[in-house]
């Protein structure tokens, strides 16, 4: 038995576009992990101890997700390319925290004040153990736990206004900093 087919596909068009990676939240957790393993690249070593990160230092992290099979450049800019709460900055220290050390240079003007009791050094220590493990301190969090388990008003109860902003700028410095844009 034989047959005989003719072929009746006509003007079939490729998309050019790869597939997307699936949404943020699995790509995140790709990345959490890569990032985890390649602590010692300089781009997260800066961003872990406060230090100024150039677009060169995210650029030289992309190529190598790229050069690993990680993912593209493309990829990474698209998830981490603003300069707001999405960017990588933000990212890897929410991710592995801040540095004790660079978090206690931040705030080590505020802890040479000699009028600060007891209670107010200790409640900046905990802002430095919160940095420390979650990388990033919203200001309002200040009026909630941990912060109100020295006195119920968190920040407002144990500094006068001034001390108040400034820790409020420290901890709004912090984020800042963390805040890469990617171009």
């Amino acid at each position: 038995m034989y047959t005989n087919f003719e072929d009746q596909l006509k003007d079939i068009i490729f998309d050019e576009e790869l597939p997307s990676y699936g949404d943020f939240k699995d790509y995140k957790a790709h990345i959490s992990e890569y990032v985890k393993q390649h602590q010692d690249h300089i781009a997260i070593q800066k961003l872990k101890r406060n230090k100024a990160i150039t677009s060169l230092d995210i650029e030289s992290f992309s190529d190598m997700l790229e050069q690993e099979q990680v993912g593209t450049k493309e990829l990474f800019k698209q998830h981490f390319s603003s300069g707001d709460d999405n960017s990588f900055g933000i990212f890897v220290r929410g991710l592995l925290g801040l540095d004790r050390n660079a978090a206690q240079e931040a705030f080590a003007a505020l802890l040479q004040k000699t009028n600060l009791n007891s209670n107010q050094i200790n409640f900046i220590n905990m802002i430095i153990d919160y940095l420390s493990v979650n990388g990033i301190l919203e200001p309002g969090k200040l009026l909630d736990q941990p912060f109100i388990s020295l006195h119920q008003e968190g920040v407002y109860g144990l500094f006068d206004d001034d001390t108040v902003d400034e820790i409020v700028g420290v901890v709004h410095a912090l984020k800042e900093s963390a805040k890469v844009k990617i171009g």
